[in-house]
C-alpha cells in the first residue's frame, strides 16, 4: 500500500510537468524556434578598371557570374556565412567577394560614370588574370598598374610590363637575386625592383 501511494505521487508529478509543458506561453515557444540568420545590406564599390560586382554561383572567382551590379548600389548578405574568409553568400543565393562590398555609402557622384560594364576587351583581360592567379585582390592591383613586395615576377610583369633593363645581382646556391629597372613613366619615376631566389619582389626603390 505504501508503494502504491509513492508510485501514485511520483505519476501526479510527472503528469503536472508534462501539462505545463504543453501550455507554454508562445512566446516561450517562440524562442525555441529556428531564426533566420542575420543579413545585412552593404554597397558595391570598385576597384580600377573593375566597377561592377560579379555574383558567382560558387564562392570561387571561376564560378559563373550570374548577375553584375554597377558601383554604389546595395547587396543584402547573410552575415553569418563568410566562404574561405572572403565571400559573403547574397539572399538571392549567389555569392559576392568582400573587396567589392563595403559597408560604407560610397560616393553617389560616382555612380554613373561607374555603372557602365566592363568592355568586352577589360571583361576578358580580367577573366585571363582570374584564370592565371586565381585572387580577385591581386588582379584588382594588376587592373590597376600596381605593385607591391611579395608580387612575383610574373605579376610584376603583367602590372607594368617586361623591365627596360636587368641584371643578376648575385647567384646563390638556391638561386639568383636579380635587378629590374624600369625607367620613369607618367606619375612613376624610374623604379629598381630586387627580386629574390624565389622570383619574388623583396624590395622596390623609386626616384623622385
Amino acid at each position: 500500500m505504501k508503494y502504491r501511494i509513492i508510485s501514485s505521487i511520483f505519476i501526479a508529478a510527472a503528469l503536472t510537468v508534462f501539462s505545463c509543458a504543453l501550455v507554454l506561453p508562445e512566446s516561450a515557444q517562440a524562442e525555441t524556434a529556428i531564426q533566420d540568420p542575420p543579413t545585412k545590406m552593404m554597397y558595391v564599390i570598385g576597384h580600377g578598371a573593375i566597377q561592377v560586382l560579379r555574383l558567382y554561383d560558387t564562392p570561387d572567382p571561376l564560378g559563373k557570374t550570374q548577375k553584375t551590379i554597377p558601383v554604389g548600389m546595395q547587396v543584402e548578405v547573410y552575415m553569418d556565412q563568410l566562404y574561405n574568409k572572403y565571400w559573403y553568400k547574397t539572399t538571392e543565393g549567389f555569392y559576392a567577394h568582400q573587396y567589392y562590398i563595403s559597408e560604407t555609402d560610397p560616393n553617389l557622384a560616382a555612380i554613373p560614370e561607374a555603372a557602365e560594364e566592363l568592355s568586352p576587351e577589360q571583361q576578358r583581360r580580367e577573366d585571363e588574370l582570374l584564370d592565371k592567379y586565381k585572387d580577385l585582390v591581386i588582379v584588382g592591383k594588376i587592373l590597376r598598374g600596381e605593385i607591391e613586395i611579395g608580387f612575383t615576377m610574373d605579376q610584376v610583369r603583367d602590372s607594368w610590363g617586361e623591365p627596360d633593363n636587368w641584371r643578376i645581382l648575385e647567384t646563390t646556391a638556391l638561386g639568383d637575386n636579380v635587378l629590374w629597372e624600369y625607367d620613369a613613366q607618367p606619375g612613376r619615376g624610374a623604379t629598381r625592383l630586387t627580386f629574390d631566389y624565389r622570383k619574388k619582389l623583396v624590395n622596390m626603390v623609386t626616384d623622385r
